[in-house]
């Protein structure tokens, strides 16, 4: 399930929707390099859905938060933080 904005500019409202199985196969046109940076405790980024993600990303990396929810940036900032400020950081190096 994911949330989303719907309504015109200025009346959005927040909707939740459930994704579709044509959201994985989409991840297949991503082009950039992704790191993944989940929570190990997301009930919402199950262990599932994270290796589908990685499967269907072209150039792909995940990295598990331990001990973290969803909100993994709120949770753990300056863990989470290296792979923002550093972009040759790589999740061996954390």
């Amino acid at each position: 399930m994911f949330l989303r904005c719907v309504g015109p500019p200025g009346k959005e409202k927040i909707d939740t929707h459930f994704a579709s199985a044509d959201t994985h196969s989409k991840l297949k046109e991503v082009v950039p390099p992704v790191l993944y940076i989940m929570g190990g405790d997301s009930y919402i980024s199950t262990p599932t859905s994270n290796k589908l993600k990685v499967e269907n990303t072209p150039i792909a990396e995940l990295f598990i938060v331990p001990g973290t929810g969803h909100l993994v940036t709120f949770e753990k900032p300056t863990e989470t933080g290296k792979f923002y400020s550093s972009p040759n950081i790589t999740t061996s190096d954390y």
